[in-house]
């Protein structure tokens, strides 16, 4: 799974649970990584469209 993630960089990958035990709380604990990870690096890419939004909005 990390391999993957790391060759692709696609934090759609969700860790499978299938169990009921201590693998399932880690599953669900990498599954939250991947969200707040790609959260994470689409902040500065909203940052960055946001000054260029304003600027095609002022010319227009």
């Amino acid at each position: 799974m990390a391999t993957k993630l790391n060759k692709e960089s696609n934090f759609d990958l969700q860790a499978p649970v299938m169990t009921t035990d201590e693998i399932e709380i880690l599953a669900n604990a990498f599954n939250q990584v991947l969200h707040g990870t790609e959260f994470m690096i689409s902040l500065p890419i909203q940052k960055q469209n946001s000054p260029k939004d304003t600027q095609l909005q002022l010319l227009c």
